[in-house]
C-alpha cells in the first residue's frame, strides 16, 4: 500500500478508519469495513464484495469477523479462479447484511451458518488457545531487515573461503523457510543470518559482505 499509494495516503486511511482495520490488513478490506459501517448506520441494507482469497485468513479475517459481530454472512464464494488481462488468482466472494436474511450459501450448497473464515463446518477462526499447550511451541524467528540473497549467491558465498578467523560462511549464510516452503513447493529463498553476533566477529566473514 505504501508503495503504490504513498505514506501520506495510508497514514490519513489508518487515521480515518482507527483500530477497526489491523495495519497488516490488505487495501480491500477497507470496502468492506466502509460497506458494514453504512450497513450498521441503516444507509445500506446488503452489500456484495470481491476479493482475493485472502481475505479468509490474517489480519483480513477481522474484517469479516466485524461483520458477523453487526450483522452476518449470507453469501459466500471461498475460493474461485479469477483469470482477468493474462492476470490468473483465486478470489473470494463475499455477500452480508444486518442479519436479517436467513437463507444462507457457501460455494453453492446451502448451509445454516458462514463463518469469518468462509467454512460452515467447525469455526476454527474462534479457536481459543489451550493452556496445556502453552510450552509445546514457539515463535519461529522474525526478519530484522533485507538480507535475503539469491540462491545462486548464496550457494557461491556458502563455496567461498579466505575468512581472517578460518570459520565458514555456512555460520550465516541460512536457507530461509516459512510453513508453505513445508507443504508446498520450497521457494530457495536464503539469508544472512547473523544471529546474536557483534559487528566486530560478524565483520570477519568478509565472504558475506
Amino acid at each position: 500500500m505504501r508503495r503504490e499509494l504513498g505514506d501520506p495516503y495510508v497514514e490519513e486511511l489508518r487515521g480515518i478508519y482507527g483500530n477497526r482495520i489491523p495495519g497488516q490488513s490488505d487495501l480491500c478490506c477497507y470496502w468492506f469495513e466502509k460497506a458494514r459501517d453504512l450497513i450498521e448506520q441503516k444507509k445500506c441494507k446488503r452489500a456484495g464484495l470481491l476479493a482475493t482469497q485472502g481475505i479468509r485468513g490474517g489480519a483480513n479475517r477481522e474484517v469479516l469477523k466485524r461483520i458477523k459481530e453487526t450483522g452476518d454472512i449470507f453469501f459466500a464464494v471461498s475460493d474461485r479462479p479469477w483469470i482477468l488481462e493474462g492476470a490468473s488468482v483465486h478470489v473470494s466472494m463475499v455477500g452480508f447484511d444486518d442479519g436479517s436474511e436467513k437463507f444462507r450459501t457457501l460455494n453453492d450448497k446451502t448451509v445454516n451458518s458462514i463463518h469469518a473464515n468462509l467454512t460452515s463446518a467447525a469455526d476454527l477462526g474462534s479457536a481459543a488457545v489451550l493452556e496445556e499447550n502453552q510450552a509445546t511451541s514457539f515463535l519461529g524467528s522474525c526478519k530484522g531487515g533485507p538480507f535475503d540473497v539469491p540462491e545462486k549467491q548464496a550457494l557461491a558465498l556458502l563455496n567461498a573461503n579466505g575468512n581472517p578467523h578460518g570459520l565458514p560462511n555456512s555460520d550465516l549464510v541460512r536457507p530461509l523457510c516459512n510453513s508453505e516452503d513445508l507443504i508446498k513447493t520450497p521457494s530457495h529463498r536464503w539469508i544472512i543470518d547473523t544471529g546474536d553476533l557483534e559487528l566486530q566477529p560478524a565483520s570477519l566473514y568478509e565472504g558475506t559482505l
